[in-house]
């Protein structure tokens, strides 16, 4: 997505675009007066996260399906079915606590139902420090 704010309006590489507080992606590009948005659907996309129950943390990544994957889990994680998942501070690029979506479990592996729906995006924001 490229959205009309850039440089010159204050945006950075780096910070998140989100939808009705919920994680859409984060700026990977950009000129004066535009952005561009790797989408959190997009198979580049990797983001720090972590579950708010049970606090393990996986790095968020597309799976070139309508579900994102929880990669580098610990192998004795203790996520549950339908456990939120949260932008973690692991990095200092990255607002935590921003709402990616929830667990669901499946032939013991470990998937992400994102919150927001990428088909009916109207509106974002791009979060500012």
């Amino acid at each position: 997505i490229i959205v009309n704010i850039g440089r010159l309006q204050g945006v950075r590489h780096g910070q998140l675009a989100i939808a009705r507080n919920q994680l859409l992606g984060r700026v990977v590009h950009l000129t004066d007066n535009t952005s561009t948005i790797l989408l959190l659907s997009d198979n580049l996309s990797r983001i720090p996260a972590v579950s708010l129950d049970s606090k393990a943390k996986c790095i968020v990544a597309c799976n070139s399906s309508k579900f994102l994957t929880c990669t580098y889990l610990n192998e004795y994680s203790q996520l549950k079915d339908g456990e939120l998942i949260v932008t973690s501070s692991d990095s200092i690029e990255i607002t935590p606590g921003i709402i990616i979506g929830s667990i669901f479990i499946e032939k013991d592996r470990f998937y992400i139902k994102p919150i927001i729906d990428f088909e009916k995006i109207e509106f974002l924001q791009i979060l500012m420090p």
